[in-house]
């Protein structure tokens, strides 16, 4: 039940900071979906990656919720000299 609630208030947090319906932010959050090999990586979802680690998250929530290994979200973050 607790990792429940950490996923539904993990949800919230997307949902408020990014700007989408908790529906949304839930579907981010789904580690069932398929990881790309190669994912690029749009202005958006580095504001979003960005605004995101500046609320709390870790390099790993991210990369969970973006399909990305947690190296890849710190050099994409530290490369746009946003982290």
């Amino acid at each position: 039940m607790e990792d429940n609630m950490t996923e539904g208030y993990l949800a919230l947090v997307v949902s408020i900071i990014v700007s989408c319906t908790p529906e949304v932010a839930f579907g981010r959050l789904d580690s069932s979906e398929p990881k790309s090999v190669k994912h690029p990586t749009t202005p958006d979802e580095l504001a979003d990656m960005h605004k995101l680690k500046c609320s709390g998250m870790t390099y790993r929530e991210l990369a969970e919720m973006y399909g990305l290994s947690p190296y890849t979200i710190y050099g994409r973050l530290r490369q746009r000299r946003i982290r």
